[in-house]
């Protein structure tokens, strides 16, 4: 059947609606309300900190709510015509690899930028081909492509850290972290794209086809309308709105890693139905779409600044959305009385007024009565790169101690819940707004954290590192480095098993990030030990030095994710049954015990013998009693806890004008079965 050539008009836009009042519609809008909350919430953290409403750090919050806006543009076709993609995270990865393989490659800007959209395009037609054609459920396809997209990233750049982009360095730096008339250039993108998505949306065939197939499908196909196609053009718009978010997203972090994207897709579809997007379609504007983003990157940001405990951040975002949402059922519901009561005669808007005092409260309510970080003389803050990692709490305790000790000083601890590079980057670029008096750092992806070091060096705020270094190119932006000699640190423990496999073996290594410093140079010095060469020569994989070699698929990296790094042991344990040795330079697997006994208790025998030697790095309360039991045969505990109070008198110290040594070492200690319940672990302290 051919489309006809007009279909019936659908209300695809509140301020359009022709049987309303304009001020009537304006006030009903789900754009209106988010907008409110926005202004509410601006103004009580305002009284609370004069460092909310700054240019400064306004500009931070477009600036972050811009890359999460354009892939919320992106998604709201998607979510219109009834289905949704949960693989714009891998699609960014995707994208952004695609960006760094090329530019890397010394190839123009252009070149790079159209390789990059047009990666997106394929990754978004894929899934929207699959969809419409083979009849498979949007989320178990995109489930399964969020899956394949991460994988071949990490196939494409072997773990590789691009942030040498060729002759293009300065443009795409320009172009994604750069500024115009005062604004990030990356707003511009974002105006932009809502002008051309709202037209798109409201003004074409397209936009009224994707309104009608998400309020009924099979009355869109009776009405002829070429559903599988408009379904596929959805999701290649999607790819299409992610590949120009990376292209912004990798000139504003300078660098690009394989996990860049990571967890995005729950926060582009909460912006979007936050935004007046619904998740069974029919519903969905472009404005709403960007306005969602501002909202959630405001509550983030404006927690912040306020002061509140980082751990309640989390909360407070979810808790937002979920008001959100029932403003926009309730907005719904009080516009089907308002439409009653006008045929009765009535015209009250009683029940939205008390919704919005009711909002209002509830914000004031936050502001007030959340704990918040003391007042003191100074400020220092340690930006760590995830919280949810056992190596996390005592850098804290350090850092709290130290700041008790000293008395004038706050000590303000955050990082990211899940490991994201680009976030941890965000909140250490908010503290740099926030005049902190002086800031430490653990770089999840160095290259990138780099620029926000420089801009604190811009504005006098003494920067030290812990942990995880920047890489030699930028060490003059920091005052120290706290922590562990790497390198030395992969060395000890390549040392404990050639204490026993003298004549080599097949051994496979764990890491955590693959952009990490100190992790790669861990790797770095393992691989170096055993393969009996020196620093300056550098071995490669392993493939028969010294008698050693890496079995297919070692390396492995779990982007310290705890889940994933046991899943990983037990992996390498099936598929490796004559693996000699298995070195893991940071704890992850055993901070899920049970899953690593599952794991292990099966290998006792070759264990108790030394047919296989296991050795850890770390040695936190969940990993004794494994090591005690035989489960490991040596744990190289590092001190986080004096990372942490090290770096706060080392911050101390700048501030005051006193010099500090380049590099504070923090110590390791090595552990064993025999006193693991003992004396291990008693000294790190």
């Amino acid at each position: 059947m051919s489309a006809p050539e007009e279909v019936p008009h659908m209300d695809v836009d509140l301020l359009k609606s022709s049987d309303r009042p304009f001020w009537s519609r304006v006030f009903l809008a789900q754009e209106t309300w988010i907008a409110l909350a926005i202004l509410v919430i601006g103004l009580v953290v305002s009284v609370i900190s004069a460092k909310f409403a700054t240019s400064g750090n306004l500009l931070n919050i477009f600036q972050n709510a811009c890359f999460i806006g354009i892939m919320a543009l992106g998604m709201t076709p998607v979510l219109i015509s009834g289905g949704i993609d949960i693989s714009v995270g891998s699609i960014l990865g995707m994208c952004g690899v695609t960006l760094g393989i090329v530019l890397n490659s010394d190839m123009p800007l252009a070149v790079g930028i159209l390789a990059t959209l047009a990666m997106g395009v394929v990754c978004g037609m894929v899934n929207g081909v699959i969809i419409s054609y083979v009849k498979l459920p949007p989320f178990i396809v995109t489930l399964a492509t969020l899956s394949i997209g991460r994988s071949l990233a990490l196939v494409l750049t072997n773990n590789e850290v691009f942030y040498e982009f060729g002759q293009a360095t300065n443009g795409i730096i320009a172009l994604g972290g750069g500024y115009s008339f005062g604004l990030p250039n990356v707003v511009y993108a974002l105006v932009a794209g809502v002008i051309i998505l709202h037209f798109l949306l409201t003004m074409t065939r397209w936009g009224r086809y994707l309104f009608a197939i998400g309020g009924n499908e099979a009355a869109a196909r009776v009405a002829g309308i070429p559903v599988d196609l408009i379904k596929v053009s959805a999701y290649a718009f999607n790819g299409l709105m992610v590949a120009i978010t990376a292209v912004f997203l990798v000139g504003w972090l300078g660098a690009v890693t394989n996990a860049i994207g990571t967890g995005y897709e729950l926060q582009v579809i909460a912006s979007t139905v936050i935004g007046g997007a619904s998740l069974t379609g029919g519903f969905g504007t472009a404005l709403g779409a960007a306005i969602g983003a501002i909202l959630v990157e405001v509550i983030r940001n404006a927690l912040l600044i306020a002061g509140v405990n980082p751990f309640w951040q989390g909360m407070f975002v979810g808790s937002f959305i979920l008001a959100a949402v029932l403003l926009e059922e309730s907005a719904r519901c009080v516009g089907e009385r308002v439409r009653i009561n006008k045929e009765k005669g009535g015209t009250s808007m009683q029940p939205v007024h008390t919704l919005t005092a009711a909002l209002s409260v509830a914000c004031l309510a936050v502001g007030l009565t959340v704990p918040q970080a003391n007042a003191a003389d100074r400020e220092f803050a340690l930006v760590f790169k995830v919280l949810n990692n056992a190596f996390s709490p005592p850098i804290q305790q350090g850092c709290e101690a130290a700041a008790k000790k000293l008395g004038d000083v706050t000590c303000t601890y955050l990082g990211p819940t899940e490991y994201d590079e680009a976030k941890q980057v965000q909140l250490a670029q908010d503290m740099v707004t926030r005049g902190v008096a002086g800031l430490g750092v653990s770089a999840g992806n160095p290259k990138a954290m780099a620029r926000i070091m420089k801009m604190a060096q811009d504005k006098g705020i003494p920067v030290v590192t812990f942990d995880t270094d920047v890489l030699p190119e930028d060490a003059g932006l920091r005052s120290t480095y706290i922590g562990t000699d790497n390198y030395e640190f992969g060395i000890a423990l390549a040392q404990k098993v050639l204490e026993t496999k003298k004549d080599g073996g097949a051994v496979c290594i764990q890491s955590g990030a693959p952009a990490s410093e100190n992790l790669k140079a861990r790797v770095q010095g393992i691989r170096d030990t055993l393969a009996g060469v020196t620093k300056d020569k550098g071995a490669e994989t392993l493939t028969g030095q010294n008698g050693w070699i890496e079995p297919a698929g070692c390396p492995v990296y779990n982007n310290d994710d705890i889940t994933l790094a046991a899943q990983q042991v037990r992996d390498v344990m099936t598929n490796n049954p004559e693996l000699s040795a298995f070195i893991a330079v940071g704890g992850w697997a055993q901070y899920a015990p049970q899953a690593y006994k599952q794991a292990m208790e099966p290998l006792k025998a070759r264990l108790d013998s030394k047919d296989l030697v296991v050795v850890f790095g770390d040695n936190f309360g969940p990993q004794l009693p494994l090591l005690a039991e035989g489960l490991s045969h040596y744990n190289i505990g590092q001190r986080p806890y004096d990372m942490g109070y090290e770096t706060i008198m080392a911050l101390d110290k700048l501030t005051k004008g006193e010099k500090v040594e380049p590099f504070i070492k923090t110590g390791t200690e090595v552990c064993t079965p025999e006193d693991a319940l003992t004396t291990c672990g008693k000294t790190a302290n």
